[in-house]
């Protein structure tokens, strides 16, 4: 019997052996897992990695048993081969020595076709290797050289993206519609909502808005049905319904709190209600360009984002990644802008040593970003924190900042970036101000935890230490990578007294930040703790007493 194992990756996925019996594993997940592994660089994938593809939408340790087994179920399908299945407590992967990649790209035969995992980050995986190999020339049947050997590290995937072919493009429209035809009080009350969540997404998505009356004849619409309705008792509130046109299928539908006068508390909500349909909506917009298996640049971005709140080295990278490629799909001053948000992102969380280059890169992304979308209030946000993160005098950062408030004052983004800026400015009542207003408008997003850390920042130079507290440790529970939210909960923990809290932070940093220690936090002026050594809330003894191993 021959020890080689056959891989078949156009068509239906099969797993052969040497003698034609059939190794293919039942299970779809763990089909996937194979497919993973044998279109991976050096047929070898982090742990994480493969988790992340196959259960996206389950916790760290339920992905991980998940995994375990479908690890187990593999093995018993490839039965005495199953040796070729290598894994540590890092990696997965197959010997070259002993497995055959057959792939023969063509446009009548699908790649892995049939296959089913059903999960979202697979599915883009897919999408994007179903359009890489119909690219690709036919090739010999075994795409890659077998060699055997050690397995390297796992890397995020960066090979070269293949040119899009625009035509793939699926457009969604959106129509905004009023219910209301009479010049009243709740006519006037729909058609500001409209405004705003219109705004807020040709920024943020670059789809087309239109109302009813501009409707044209398009497919793949989706209509967004705004209705003010008066209470009985004298309030008003607003009802939304988004539908899909073509299938009738409801996708969201949600009635705001009580709007009377839109003044103080009452103005919040109607903001707040705005910007949660719009994350809806930009939802929305996302899976109905999936469903056509296009590579779209919407889907890219929204997938981009999701890694980068993750504040995870390899997935800013790969976010990175996929932000370059949606940029070549549909080239945006708001990709550009992103681009340089992760930047910075990695010089603050020390991700990559050249702090110089990453610097570089950020500012000619900026540049981009304004050339191509100078009054777009998202990107004019993005490149103000940028700003105000990198330049020693962040006056244009501050600036930046103002513009993006007025272009779109109902833009959480764009609050947060001016409290930044007068952050760095000194002004810290004010940037306190707006953090606070910031919390109230933007919890809606799912970078929630960036507003914490803001609010954290400020509140910390204002003298409110338990809230500067509380603020850091919401942060590290909602993104528990990001490694900014651990450094303050660690010098504000041991501020305070809470030594078990800020020992449990050190920890943390320690398994997150290569060289980190409580010393470097106390006593380096280079430390990315800034804000509290301004504020006079390092408290070096009580930091240097903590443990971090």
């Amino acid at each position: 019997m021959s020890d080689m194992v056959r891989i078949g990756l156009t068509g239906r996925f099969r797993v052969c052996g040497g003698d034609g019996s059939d190794l293919t594993p039942k299970g779809a997940k763990s089909q996937g897992l194979m497919a993973l592994l044998a279109t991976s660089p050096d047929l070898c994938r982090n742990r994480r990695w493969l988790e992340d593809k196959l259960w996206s939408d389950r916790g760290a340790e339920q992905a991980s048993a998940s995994l375990r087994q479908a690890l187990v179920d593999v093995r018993r399908a490839l039965g005495p081969h199953s040796d070729l299945l290598l894994a540590d407590r890092q990696k997965i992967g197959l010997r070259r020595d002993r497995v055959t990649i057959e792939l023969t790209p063509d446009d009548e035969t699908e790649f892995l076709e049939g296959i089913d995992v059903r999960d979202p980050e697979f599915e883009s995986w897919l999408r994007h290797e179903r359009h890489r190999h119909l690219s690709l020339s036919p090739v010999p049947q075994s795409r890659w050289p077998e060699r055997s050997g050690p397995q390297p590290d796992m890397q995020p995937d960066l090979r070269p993206m293949p040119e899009i072919r625009r035509a793939d493009r699926r457009q969604v429209v959106i129509v905004l519609q009023k219910t209301r035809t009479t010049a009243d009080g709740l006519s006037l009350l729909e058609d500001m909502f409209i405004d705003a969540a219109g705004l807020s997404l040709r920024e943020a998505l670059g789809v087309t808005v239109y109302t009813r009356r501009q409707t044209p004849e398009a497919p793949n619409t989706i209509c967004v049905a705004v209705q003010a309705i008066a209470s009985g008792d004298g309030g008003r509130f607003l009802r939304v319904r988004a539908v899909e046109v073509d299938t009738e299928q409801v996708l969201w539908s949600g009635r705001s709190e009580a709007l009377n006068g839109l003044r103080g508390p009452e103005e919040t909500r109607f903001i707040l209600f705005a910007n949660q349909v719009v994350e809806v909506l930009a939802d929305a917009v996302s899976l109905e360009v999936g469903r056509s298996g296009a590579l779209d640049s919407i889907v890219l971005q929204r997938l981009a984002l999701r890694k980068m709140w993750t504040m995870n080295a390899a997935r800013l990278v790969e976010a990175d990644t996929l932000l370059g490629l949606a940029d070549e799909v549909q080239p945006r001053g708001l990709i550009s802008a992103r681009r340089a948000q992760v930047r910075v992102m990695q010089m603050v969380e020390r991700h990559q040593g050249d702090v110089a280059a990453l610097k570089d890169e950020a500012m000619a992304l900026c540049r981009t970003a304004m050339e191509r979308e100078p009054n777009n209030s998202m990107v004019l946000a993005v490149v103000a924190y940028v700003r105000c993160a990198i330049d020693a005098t962040p006056v244009a950062g501050a600036d930046l900042a103002q513009r993006s408030v007025r272009m779109n004052p109902n833009n959480p983004l764009a609050w947060d970036s001016l409290s930044y800026a007068r952050l760095h400015a000194g002004q810290i009542a004010e940037a306190h101000e707006i953090a606070l207003r910031v919390q109230r408008i933007g919890s809606a997003a799912p970078n929630r935890f960036w507003w914490d850390m803001g609010l954290c920042l400020t509140s910390a130079l204002v003298g409110d230490d338990d809230l500067a507290l509380r603020m850091a440790m919401s942060s590290a529970t909602e993104a528990p990578e990001f490694r900014a939210a651990h450094r303050y909960v660690l010098a504000l923990g041991a501020a305070a007294g809470q030594r078990e809290t800020a020992q449990d932070a050190a920890r943390k940093l320690a398994s997150l930040e290569d060289g980190f220690s409580v010393e470097r936090l106390a006593r380096d002026p280079e430390y990315p703790v800034g804000v509290l050594r301004r504020a006079g809330r390092l408290k070096s003894d009580r930091i240097l007493s903590l443990d971090a191993d």
